[in-house]
């Protein structure tokens, strides 16, 4: 190749990769703006219409079965696609249809979701941000003729977007909306994008006024060859919770399914909503709605029943699995969080230390994503809470399993050598006969 040939060819690659950046960025913005702005009103609404119903029924949580009842129905009329929690439809619309989500999903959504949290059913609101913004950010690539490969990508900014936007996380929003895809593999291709996409939502909603979670920070926590251990033991814990999790959110989807088919359609809803009214009436009211007044005051030291883990577990897979709409992860939150806490009082450990821990770690297993779970620890409690959290996360993730609480991500590794599984199948696919028909 001759000097001029040479320096040709190089010209032509910077100048196709210089275009290509500029209308990255410009994309990344929009998408940005645009599931930063979704957020806000989601956010605004959410909290609106929780006012509202405490003000016009203090005892909200009673009306439990009505509200799923609305959700279901919402769902089940106007857009079926909407039903679940958020993320998981957006992964499955990414991987099946580039990206294509109706347009119909971002009102379903929202009031089924509204419906859902405003009268005490146990779920997140991350799941429907996701969604939300993933939704406005499809129908944007529509009117703007993106290629097919093109929409996927910036359908993932808005994935990343909408989860940043949540917690004032953009790191890990960057990180969780290309490691959420695959277990095993990474889309660093729509790094930059996700990246760019995460800032931009996150400074709108801090700029609309919308006030993100904060952790003051409670002192370094040396690392010593007994903490090693006592995270490594952890790890197994939270492994063991998170498959309880995850199991039992399929097992009652199914058996909600079940219910309405052979029974009536209004069932699930009423048994789901009985069974949160009876959880208040006992004294676990902390379990219902979103939690997030839980969450801040156990990584601060705080504590609560030890047993709020399980109860918040079962909330959780009932309220999703008999008609409610809302996300996981906030719940992952809670229930790492009180699972750290509890864990330390066990041995009287620190317990805002593993409550902290509890959080990265839950997310980091049951959405088998070890790296993003990782940076959220830093983000949100201090690089020496990383450390600690990556040793518990990674013991976790391995012995999870070929499982997830996103049963539309792609297998692209088996955890385990001893293991032979497909891969590039989803993992749901696996999920149906480990949880369904018990074993390989």
């Amino acid at each position: 190749m001759g000097v001029r040939s040479y320096f040709r060819t190089e010209f032509n690659e910077l100048f196709l990769l210089f275009l290509s950046t500029v209308k990255w960025l410009a994309l990344a913005c929009i998408a940005g703006l645009v599931a930063g702005c979704g957020a806000f009103l989601f956010l605004k609404a959410l909290k609106f219409s929780a006012a509202w119903v405490a003000g016009l029924f203090p005892a909200a949580f009673l009306l439990a079965p009505l509200g799923l009842l609305l959700s279901k129905l919402l769902v089940h009329f106007f857009s079926p696609e909407a039903r679940g929690h958020g993320t998981e439809r957006v992964i499955e619309a990414i991987h099946q249809r580039y990206g294509k989500i109706d347009f119909r999903v971002f009102p379903v959504k929202t009031l089924a979701t509204l419906c859902t949290l405003s009268f005490g059913g146990s779920a997140g609101k991350e799941g429907p941000i996701a969604q939300i913004g993933a939704s406005l950010v499809s129908m944007l690539g529509h009117l703007f003729r993106l290629s097919l490969q093109d929409l996927r990508r910036f359908v993932m900014c808005g994935l990343s977007a909408g989860f940043a936007a949540v917690f004032g996380t953009p790191v890990t929003g960057a990180i969780f909306g290309i490691e959420v895809l695959y277990v095993g593999q990474m889309e660093y291709g729509s790094l930059m994008s996700s990246t760019i996409a995460s800032f931009i939502s996150v400074y709108v909603v801090e700029v609309l006024g919308v006030r993100q979670v904060y952790f003051p920070s409670l002192g370094a926590h040396p690392l010593s060859f007994q903490v090693m251990l006592w995270a490594v033991a952890f790890g197994v814990v939270v492994a063991l919770v998170a498959r309880l999790f995850i199991n039992l959110t399929y097992w009652t989807e199914r058996f909600g399914d079940l219910l309405g088919r052979k029974l009536a359609f209004w069932v699930p809803p009423l048994l789901g909503g009985v069974a949160l009214i009876g959880a208040a009436l006992l004294g676990y009211k902390e379990a219902l709605g979103v939690g997030m007044e839980v969450i801040e005051k156990t990584v601060q030291g705080n504590t609560f029943p030890g047993e709020l883990w399980f109860v918040k577990i079962v909330l959780v897979a009932l309220t999703l699995g008999m008609g409610g709409s809302g996300g996981v992860v906030t719940p992952m939150f809670f229930i790492g969080s009180i699972l750290g806490m509890s864990f330390a009082r066990l041995f009287s450990l620190n317990t805002a230390f593993w409550s902290q821990i509890g959080l990265a770690a839950f997310l980091g297993a049951c959405a088998n994503t070890p790296i993003a779970a990782t940076i959220m620890a830093a983000e949100l409690f201090g690089f020496d809470r990383a450390v600690v959290a990556l040793l518990s996360v990674v013991v976790a993730y391995k012995l999870l399993g070929h499982r997830s609480i996103y049963p539309s991500q792609l297998l692209f590794m088996s955890k385990s050598l001893s293991i032979d599984v497909p891969l590039g199948r989803a993992v749901g696919e696996l999920q149906q006969k480990t949880v369904g028909r018990g074993g390989y």
